[in-house]
Order: C-alpha cells, then sequence, then structure tokens
C-alpha cells in the first residue's frame, strides 16, 4: 500500500476542513447582508 501523495489531503484532514472554511467564508463575504 503506497502511502497518500500529500498533495491529494484526504477528506476530513485540517487541509480540507481549513479550504472548506475559506470557501464557506469567502461566499459569505459575498452575499454580506444588507443590514
Amino acid at each position: 500500500m503506497n502511502a497518500p501523495p500529500t498533495n491529494v489531503p484526504e477528506p476530513g484532514s485540517l487541509t480540507f476542513a481549513g479550504l472548506a472554511l475559506a470557501s464557506r467564508r469567502r461566499a459569505q463575504d459575498r452575499v454580506k447582508p444588507s443590514s
């Protein structure tokens, strides 16, 4: 069994979570409520 490449982080990894968080934050920043 070969070790997975560092380029492709496994789901649930810190990198993956970080990317998801950044994406979500960007989407929220784009919407930006008017209130």
